[in-house]
């Protein structure tokens, strides 16, 4: 019983710790992704498990294969299971996913500091490490993004699946160094295991082959294996190792056009964004070492992009650092098996997808998630090393560790009850980052919605919108509020007003006037910007979408949004002539377009911007969907024929357009029904 306690006790420890801390910041709303990936995806909206809405979810990427379908299943059955997007439910599944990783950790740096045997480290300092690099990996406040930002459940899902593989693969190389059978078979599960259902979570587990090949180098000897034995490990690493390398490297320049194409709607190149990246992996770093949750948030998009090498001067030191501390840790560190070096390796191989080519954002923490456990398992190490070497008292050794993993659950709980009210995470995030577009934007948007004074809501809707020139959602809700108080003012007599544009940005700093003449005047001052930015940056997805909840200020009939609608489908033909917008997003736009001609009583226009929607994204069986429910809401039953067939005729929808086709069947013939 008292064995059985004590083996049981350090996986309960690493469960419960970040469970009582993150449940703190459980009862914080939805943000950004959550609402795209999400809220607004029918097909997550599960009322019934069967087999068809099962692989609806699955599926519900609109692709032809499961993108990232595993993570997208369990938020459909986390809203089957509560009855709706829940944000709490969803946060509490996420807060026991990381748990369990949690305790995955503690497993596996256990058999890994087992297996090291250099250091000649007894079972019980095993025990003791392991629970550490746990406790650190899953208090760290770093990792708070991963668990409670809904959607990167993708992440920590995946991160599941990746640590059971390696676990599986440690377990199964163990048993091969010490001649027992079943050791490969255990490691081919794990790696392939390992890597299929956490790719299907997220794309990042593609690196899980290699970051068992960093534990082989480091952990596991290979100098005293039998002739045949290590013949098969070397087979082994070929199949799992070289192979999947080489086939990267070819797929990354043959589809270079493909993954690189996100470029032409970033304000930075391939070049500079690599650059970058040596800054924000030593930004990383930084905070998993001193932990400062003031430098932490969800929104980075303050940090400076390098320009060239000395644009910020820290650009040169920052690469030259990586690559002499690389070459370091893979020519020596290797060699000595050096825990340093593992940290390093692991670091940059976990970054190896979200920080290297592909024009993703530049900096986000939850891209951490995994990575951070080399740099943990050295801290955890060293500061062991350096408390055996320099303190006797084995108590002192207990009192220390405590004081370590209490500060980190302090830190994390902090952000986590920052992040449980979205007054608090929206205040929070943008005093500790004023310079970034985003958190000034969510600012803005909570002073809007909570209805005061409106000065301090224009205030910062300008300040928001000076910030970045490549966005319009603060322009559109600058434009709602001139309109609102305008209409509000127009029964009242008013001195005549104009806006004097100084020109640039500089009219975003005028205070607000309660003149109806001058928010008359500044509401054209704001068409003209948003017209701007639509025709001479890229349109993104946050532009669409804030279109998008126009339109649906719109439908809902406030006199101020149907005001603009005129407007808004100028911005919208704007919008489609610009060149650097990608495809999904022109589909989107082309969509919302098409629904607002159909209530405007423009069918032909509607039908026409919906048959853009399907050109511009051919592949997603939505687009046809939405095609054929418009035309049917016109009436146009022979084009609702066709977009049918069309969806009925491709084999690559064989699963997911199922429910499709039988609403649409059902809504054609109670169409019949009723002109019959």
């Amino acid at each position: 019983m008292h064995r059985g306690f004590v083996a049981l006790f350090p996986p309960l420890l690493v469960c419960l710790a970040p469970l009582v801390v993150y449940l703190i910041g459980a009862d914080g709303p939805f943000l950004l992704d959550d609402y795209a990936v999400i809220v607004n995806e029918p097909a997550l909206a599960m009322r019934s498990v069967s087999m068809t809405n099962l692989l609806d979810a699955f599926f519900s990427a609109s692709e032809p294969f499961p993108r990232r379908g595993l993570a997208r299943l369990s938020f459909a059955l986390d809203h089957y299971l509560v009855g709706g997007f829940d944000p709490y439910s969803f946060k509490l599944n996420n807060i026991l996913i990381h748990c369990a990783n949690g305790a995955l950790v503690y497993f596996l740096a256990f058999r890994l500091t087992m297996a090291r045997g250099g250091d000649g480290p007894v079972r019980r300092h095993c025990l003791w490490l392991a629970t550490m690099v746990a406790l650190v990996w899953a208090l760290h406040p770093l990792q708070l993004t991963a668990v409670l930002y809904v959607v990167q459940r993708m992440a920590s899902l995946s991160a599941t699946f990746m640590l059971v593989g390696l676990i599986l693969f440690a377990i199964g190389r163990a048993r091969l160094g010490a001649g027992r059978g079943g050791g490969l078979t255990l490691m081919v599960v794990g790696i392939a295991g390992g890597t299929s259902l956490g790719y299907l979570c997220k794309q990042n587990a593609v690196l899980l082959p290699f970051l068992a090949l960093l534990l082989e180098l480091f952990f596991f000897a290979r100098d005293g294996l039998p002739g045949d034995v290590r013949r098969r490990l070397a087979g082994f690493w070929v199949i799992f190792a070289l192979v999947p390398a080489v086939i990267g490297a070819i797929v990354l320049v043959w589809k270079w056009d493909y993954l690189g194409g996100a470029y032409q709607f970033r304000d930075f190149t391939v070049w500079e964004r690599l650059l970058t990246q040596a800054r924000a992996l030593w930004f990383y770093v930084s905070l998993l070492v001193v932990p400062d949750i003031s430098a932490m948030g969800i929104y980075h998009d303050d940090f400076e992009v390098s320009r060239g090498w000395w644009t910020p001067w820290t650009t040169v030191p920052s690469v030259l650092a990586w690559l002499g501390i690389a070459v370091a840790a893979a020519w020596w560190g290797i060699r000595r098996r050096q825990v340093w070096a593992f940290a390093v390796l692991w670091f940059l191989t976990g970054h190896a997808v979200e920080s290297s080519f592909l024009g993703l954002e530049l900096v986000f923490e939850h891209r951490n998630y995994l990575p951070a456990l080399g740099v943990v398992y050295a801290l955890v190490h060293y500061g062991a090393l350096g408390l055996r070497t320099h303190v006797a008292s084995r108590r002192l050794w207990s009192v220390s560790a405590a004081a370590v993993v209490l500060a980190l659950a302090v830190a994390t709980g902090a952000r986590a009850w920052i992040w449980g009210e979205p007054r608090r995470l929206a205040e929070a995030e943008y005093q500790n980052h004023p310079r970034s577009f985003r958190a000034a934007q969510t600012w803005a948007g909570y002073l809007v919605a909570r209805g005061g004074d409106p000065r301090e809501a224009w205030a910062a809707l300008g300040a928001a919108s000076a910030l970045n020139r490549g966005r319009i959602l603060t322009l559109i809700e600058m434009a709602k509020l001139a309109r609102t108080l305008e209409l509000g003012l127009r029964t009242i007599p008013t001195q005549p007003g104009a806006v004097n544009n100084p020109g640039g940005d500089a009219w975003l700093e005028m205070p607000l006037v309660l003149d109806a003449s001058w928010l008359g005047a500044v509401g054209k001052v704001i068409d003209g910007e948003i017209r701007l930015r639509l025709r001479t940056e890229p349109v993104v997805g946050e532009s669409i979408a804030a279109i998008g909840r126009l339109v649906t200020c719109a439908e809902q009939g406030v006199e101020a949004c149907v005001d603009l609608v005129p407007r808004m489908m100028t911005w919208t033909e704007i919008a489609l002539a610009n060149p650097r917008m990608a495809a999904s997003s022109r589909a989107s736009l082309s969509m919302l377009g098409a629904l607002v001609q159909s209530w405007r009583g423009q069918p032909d226009k509607a039908m026409e911007l919906a048959r853009a929607a399907v050109a511009a994204e051919p592949r997603n069986p939505k687009r046809i969907y939405e095609w054929a429910r418009l035309a049917l809401s016109l009436d146009r039953r022979a084009e609702a024929r066709d977009a049918l067939k069309r969806l009925d005729g491709d084999s690559r929808w064989a699963v997911s357009r199922a429910r499709m086709i039988s609403e649409l069947e059902a809504m054609l013939g109670a169409r019949k029904q009723v002109t019959d």
